[in-house]
């Protein structure tokens, strides 16, 4: 497996060049200097691409999302989907709490807009999830 050091040098781009690529099809508007950093960090493992970042890498460096992603030790796809498990974690309620929730309109209104975060959020990582299974080569 290349390291991403590998890749970058093979395709001819700086750690600059490589970062400004990457947040530009990201949408991110960042400093040079910070996108260059951010390159260093993943290289170095000091920290790891979000979700869109691991995107827009496959695609500057013409990599398949499997050599991008072996890399940094697992998928975007497992790592959105391990932050949205202590959200899940929240919502197992005891039965005593939500019947203690449902007699304070302040804390219904919490618990109703915590549920809702929480589905949404899965649902976006459903429809992300299906739209990349789609994605010819997978």
């Amino acid at each position: 497996m290349a390291s991403l050091k590998a890749m970058r040098k093979g395709a001819g781009l700086s750690q600059k060049e490589l970062g400004v690529s990457v947040f530009k099809k990201t949408g991110r508007k960042v400093m040079p200097s910070t996108a260059q950093l951010h390159v260093s960090h993943w290289e170095l493992g000091k920290s790891k691409p979000g979700p869109k970042e691991m995107n827009a890498l496959t695609q500057v460096l013409n990599a398949d999302e499997a050599a991008i992603t072996g890399f940094f030790g697992e998928s975007s796809h497992k790592r959105k989907l391990d932050n949205l498990v202590p959200n899940f974690e929240i919502l197992k309620i005891s039965k005593e709490n939500w019947l203690l929730i449902s007699q304070n309109e302040t804390l219904r209104e919490m618990a109703a807009q915590l549920i809702e975060d929480a589905c949404s959020e899965f649902r976006d990582f459903v429809q992300g999830f299906r739209r990349s299974a789609k994605k010819p080569g997978n």
